[in-house]
């Protein structure tokens, strides 16, 4: 659903892809998470050019078309994506340089009337890496959403991206001090993108057990908490992944692609995290 996808050329808009995501979870039953509407990536160079009154033109019509056709079909949107620094500052992307801050605020002004005008349910998020504890980049987010809502510019949730490797230190209290942060100021928390890399694609036992116990954590410290909307994985299964010789998925296919998928100890962990995990919600 990103915009090289959806909107290649001004104004002419490609759905096929998507609608084929859209109609497999219909069919069994799965909900989507839908993104991302403004992002710095995957973005048409006839985007990139334009002056700021006709880009900021051109994200609103985006925004609207994409909001319409998909209707309920989404459960969330992620609004904007990545659009902070690890210092805490705003990324100086072709958006940022263009139209400095507004860029996000009309983002988020649009959806909210999308959303109005359509009676539609989708939570409306904003989306990022590296926030998931404490630090300057998770505080900047927090202000500006909270700036943001304070304008009555409402981003209903954040999405947590969770990219680990095996080896990485992730303390469960850590990540709930941090989410409760949001959570506090009525906004959902999600864990979104979620895998664990390796150093190979035949991981040893040792790092398979370090993968299992950070999934665990995170899941689990995101279940702890009333107004966590859900866990999703950065795709399920490692063939597909753009990291798959890094093993980081729940699911792999010994035999190749279109083979049968065998189900790993990392299934079992997000399972045991979500399922299992019981006492009072924070």
């Amino acid at each position: 659903m990103t915009w090289e996808s959806t909107e290649p050329k001004q104004g002419v808009f490609t759905f096929d892809d998507a609608d084929k995501i859209v109609a497999f979870a219909n069919k069994t039953g799965s909900r989507v998470r839908c993104q991302a509407l403004v992002w710095h990536k995957q973005v048409p160079e006839w985007v990139q050019v334009l002056e700021k009154a006709e880009l900021l033109k051109a994200m609103s019509n985006h925004i609207t078309k994409l909001m319409t056709h998909f209707g309920n079909s989404c459960t969330a949107w992620d609004v904007i994506k990545d659009v902070i620094e690890e210092d805490g500052s705003y990324r100086e992307s072709f958006w940022y340089k263009k139209t400095g801050k507004e860029y996000i605020t009309a983002a988020v002004a649009t959806s909210n009337i999308v959303k109005a005008n359509l009676s539609l349910q989708a939570r409306l998020y904003y989306s990022d890496f590296n926030i998931n504890v404490v630090n300057n980049k998770s505080d900047a987010v927090l202000k500006m959403v909270t700036d943001l809502r304070s304008d009555k510019h409402w981003i209903e949730g954040i999405g947590f991206q969770s990219h680990y490797t095996n080896n990485d230190s992730v303390a469960g209290a850590k990540i709930i001090e941090n989410l409760r942060r949001f959570t506090v100021k009525h906004m959902d928390v999600a864990i979104t993108e979620l895998d664990v890399k390796t150093s190979m694609a035949n991981p040893t036992v040792s790092e398979q057990q370090q993968q299992v116990g950070i999934i665990t954590n995170v899941v689990s410290s995101c279940k702890r908490l009333v107004r966590c909307a859900g866990v999703t994985v950065w795709d399920f299964v490692d063939t597909y992944s753009p990291i798959k010789a890094s093993a980081p998925l729940l699911f792999y296919q010994p035999d190749g692609p279109r083979t049968p998928l065998v189900r790993k100890a990392t299934y079992d962990a997000a399972a045991t995290g979500w399922i299992l995990t019981g006492g009072k919600k924070k």
